[in-house]
């Protein structure tokens, strides 16, 4: 019951990159679901809460990557 995640960078380039947000918000309404978003430029908290709200927002995380730990 382990979880994986990938992230996706938005300065790299990949072969495959999946948009899967309208495939999560066609299912029941009342399944519980976990998406991970990401964002075309560093924002903080509270941009990002302002872009989706708070309304179904159980947790955010955000990523302390640098640049030097991203590989292309």
């Amino acid at each position: 019951m382990e979880r994986k995640i990938d992230f996706y960078y938005p300065g790299l380039r990949y072969d495959y990159l999946p948009h899967e947000l309208d495939i999560a918000t066609d299912l029941d309404k009342n399944k519980l679901i976990e998406v991970a978003i990401s964002f075309d430029k560093p924002m903080t908290l509270a941009e990002v809460s302002k872009q989706i709200g708070y309304k179904n927002v159980i947790w955010l995380w955000g990523d302390t990557s640098s640049k030097a730990q991203i590989v292309e």
